[in-house]
């Protein structure tokens, strides 16, 4: 969450998330720019206690949440208005940016050799699946109320 001068006030985290606050929140891209004094005074020493208490294997995003339970935390937000980005964790978020920044005959063809599978793809509807075979989980009927009047 961010305040109205865009400072970070809060990072939630996926236990406290809650679909009917979506509109609170922001999405990081995951870039970061420190000053050599923040980096200094803040980001290196809590990143240092962070890992001797808790070891290597977490998010480096963790220190951020604590840091912005200061006083005086000096974290801002750039907010995209409609800039296009996508966020690459595996293979197939590869694949769906490449075809989502692909030039128009480059994404026709990007789209042709999936052979199905474009649920996967934000901007596309697929129809090719004519039933869902799951029975809603509470998660996806909470994201559902949260994305429609009810």
């Amino acid at each position: 969450r961010i305040d109205e001068d865009c400072n970070i006030v809060n990072f939630i985290s996926k236990k406290a998330f809650k679909y009917g606050d979506i509109d609170t929140y922001y999405k990081t891209v995951n870039i970061y720019k420190f000053s050599k004094e923040f980096a200094k005074t803040h980001y290196v020493p809590f990143l240092e206690a962070y890992t001797k208490a808790l070891g290597n294997n977490e998010y480096y995003e963790q220190v951020l949440r604590v840091i912005t339970l200061l006083d005086k935390c000096e974290l801002k937000a750039l907010v995209l208005e409609n800039q296009k980005w996508y966020e690459i964790d595996d293979i197939q978020d590869l694949n769906i940016a490449e075809t989502m920044f692909a030039n128009i005959e480059n994404k026709v063809t990007l789209l042709q050799k999936r052979y199905g599978g474009y649920w996967r793809f934000p901007f596309i509807l697929d129809f090719c699946y004519l039933v869902n075979p799951y029975f809603p989980s509470l998660r996806l009927k909470e994201e559902l109320k949260a994305n429609f009047d009810i």
